[in-house]
This record gives C-alpha cells, sequence and structure tokens, in this order.
C-alpha cells in the first residue's frame, strides 16, 4: 500500500503525470450531427499546477486538430485547485473533482465565474481526490484517498457546502488500493481503478456501502494491467481502461472479472498514446481519450479500433488550451 505522501506525489506531481476517470452519465445523443452547431459535446479538466488558471474547457461535435474550445470555466471565482476529473448529470450540470473539494457549474457556465454548488471542509471528509461520476439520480461519486483511508465516498443530489456523504465503501474487503479511475453502468453498479500493486479494477453492486466486498475484481498477469487510471463502460457493459505504463487502452468484455485478458488493447506508435489517463466513451462507443505526454492532446478513436489503431480526430495546439488535461467526459 502507498503512503499518503507517496499518493500526493501520484496525484500531484512535477511532472506531466496525473490523470482522472471517465464516465458516461445522463442521456446521449447518438451522433454529432444530431446536436446544434455551437453545442458543447466534449468537456476536459485541465490542471493548473499554478501556472496557470485550472480550467473546465468545452469543445463542440467537430472538434478536431487546433481547435479553440467554445468556452471555459477559469479563474479564481471558480474555485476549482488542481482539477482532477469532470462529470455530467442529466440536466447537463457540470461536475469537477478538484484537489479536496467538488465544485458544479451551471450549463454553459463560461469564464471566471461561481459555482453552483460547492461540496468542501472538514465534516465532508474529501482530501485528494480522483475520478468522478454522477448517476441518474444526480448522486456524486468521488474517489478520495484520505489519510490511511481510500474510500468511494457518495453525495446526495444536491448536496452542498460541508457535509457528510450519504455513504462510504470504504474498508479492507473492499480491496481498494489507491483508488483513481470511477464509472457508472446504467445498472449502478461503480467501476474503479486501483493503482497500488498488485493493480485491479474493483466493482460494487448498486447501493454499497462501508466495507463491501467489490462483487467482481480484475487482477492478474493476463490483464495486462500496470497502473490503471481512467475506466469508462459502455452502454452494454464493456469496460475501458486506460494504462500509462503501456501506453495503452485496455478493453475488457462485459462480466470480466478474474485474471481476466483484454478482448482489445489499442497501442502503438500510430495511436499517437503516449502517456494516456483520462477516458470516456460516447453514445456509438467511440473511445475519447487525453494524453499527457507532449504535444498533450485528446485522441478520438472509433468504436472498433483495436492494435496499433490512428486515432479518428485528434485534438492539439495552441488554440485548444490543452496544457494538463486529465478529466474528460461526452454527452
Amino acid at each position: 500500500m502507498r503512503t499518503h505522501a507517496a499518493l500526493l506525489a501520484l496525484v500531484v506531481p512535477l511532472a506531466a503525470c496525473s490523470g482522472a476517470g471517465g464516465v458516461r452519465s445522463g442521456p446521449e445523443v447518438g451522433s454529432f450531427s444530431e446536436l446544434p452547431s455551437g453545442t458543447a459535446f466534449l468537456y476536459v479538466a485541465d490542471r493548473s499546477f499554478g501556472r496557470h488558471p485550472d480550467e473546465l474547457a468545452a469543445y463542440g461535435r467537430s472538434a478536431n486538430g487546433n481547435a479553440a474550445p467554445l468556452r471555459a470555466v477559469a479563474g479564481a471565482k471558480t474555485r476549482m485547485e488542481y482539477a482532477q476529473a469532470v462529470a455530467l448529470d442529466s440536466s447537463r450540470n457540470e461536475y469537477v473533482s478538484s484537489f479536496s473539494r467538488i465544485t458544479a457549474y451551471a450549463p454553459d457556465a463560461n469564464g471566471n465565474t461561481n459555482p453552483i454548488r460547492e461540496i468542501a471542509g472538514s465534516g465532508t471528509g474529501l482530501d485528494v481526490l480522483g475520478g468522478i461520476a454522477v448517476d441518474a439520480g444526480a448522486e456524486i461519486y468521488v474517489v478520495n484517498n484520505r489519510m490511511h483511508r481510500s474510500e468511494v465516498a457518495v453525495f446526495g443530489a444536491g448536496a452542498t457546502g460541508d457535509v457528510p456523504p450519504l455513504r462510504s465503501i470504504s474498508g479492507d474487503k473492499t480491496e481498494l488500493n489507491v483508488p483513481f479511475g470511477i464509472a457508472l453502468d446504467y445498472a449502478g453498479n461503480a467501476y474503479v481503478t486501483n493503482t497500488g500493486y498488485p493493480p485491479s479494477i474493483t466493482v460494487y453492486g448498486p447501493g454499497a456501502d462501508g466495507d463491501a466486498l467489490p462483487v467482481a475484481r480484475i487482477a492478474g498477469a493476463s490483464t495486462g494491467l500496470n497502473q490503471p487510471e481512467g475506466i469508462a463502460v459502455d452502454g452494454e457493459g464493456t469496460i475501458y481502461v486506460t494504462d500509462h505504463p503501456s501506453k495503452s487502452v485496455l478493453i475488457y468484455a462485459e462480466g470480466a472479472t478474474g485474471d481476466a485478458a483484454p478482448v482489445r488493447i489499442i497501442a502503438g506508435a500510430k495511436t499517437t498514446l503516449a502517456y494516456p489517463w483520462g477516458l470516456a466513451v460516447d453514445a456509438q462507443n467511440r473511445i475519447w481519450v487525453t494524453d499527457l505526454a507532449k504535444p498533450k492532446h485528446v485522441a478520438v478513436f472509433a468504436a472498433t479500433a483495436t492494435g496499433d489503431a490512428p486515432p479518428i480526430r485528434d485534438l492539439r495546439g495552441s488554440s485548444t488550451q490543452l496544457t494538463d488535461p486529465l478529466g474528460v467526459a461526452v454527452r
């Protein structure tokens, strides 16, 4: 098990090596063309390290290459601090997990704007946050690595201020081990990446609380897991994970557990993946990956991509405003 100091080094390093989990939440639009022009489709949480403001950037449906965001939430009023991950609810409110707080922004928020809600304070127990997800009832799930204890904290819909979580998945039986990414499926199961040794993916049933046993655990030599970070689950239950040491996206079958091998692996020079981190999957199962190696970018892969497949889109360049893109979410 890593020490708390070691975890701080993982989440807030001096080099570009942090990340966030991805998640699908709320109803989604099936194709780019169904969204009106100028509507945000892609959301990226960009961490600052104090060099510039943290930012939540929103891009249009056709964003590619050196495309500028349609809008960006950034500035002191936003209360973002080392932004890690982003999620959307069914009303298109935008949630960001930062170092020790959760902030929520109204749909179409822009500029140096106040959050509509903020969960922060000693009563919350929030300490070193990772991925975030929002379920169909707008309950908020966040990975929280507290001193000497890791947990998945679940806050109620509309929670704000210095409030305790409704539930906390935590304890030895959970097999949480320096968790980072989180995703939810449509049945309400929670999938968590664990970066401690041995690396794993643990799955918890709907309503899990306390020292709950995982209902599934992917771990072992055949899994290909080295340091899993971002995670997403598509509508068929297929599991997608970024693994930055192997510069890959690992894809597991629905219901995978134990020492399960990936059914597909996206990796190789043509993929452009060098430090993959955040991950999201859209309604057509296209795969959206943030990459922290210079030049930092967001690569998009076809639903059937496998092996050394080139991205079908690649968002990169000075106009994108991407400086340390960790979390990613899509409509």
